[in-house]
């Protein structure tokens, strides 16, 4: 069983973007991976294009804002 962590934006202080979760999960087991929210990715400053290649192999679920 795989399991994803949600990021949530610049208010949360453990996991504003998807770069916090993997500096969490990176020694961790694979199946520990991200959802990445894209919005919320964004809104904490970051380029979600870039982080989404950078961290696509522990992405396993995403959250698309249009």
């Amino acid at each position: 069983m795989r399991y994803a962590i949600h990021n949530h934006g610049p208010e949360d202080k453990l996991y504003p973007n998807a770069e916090s979760i993997y500096n969490l999960i990176k020694n961790l087991d694979e199946r520990v991976g991200i959802c990445f929210d894209m919005g919320h990715n964004k809104r904490d400053g970051r380029d979600s294009v870039a982080d989404f290649q950078k961290f696509a192999k522990r992405i396993f679920d995403m959250h698309l804002k249009m």
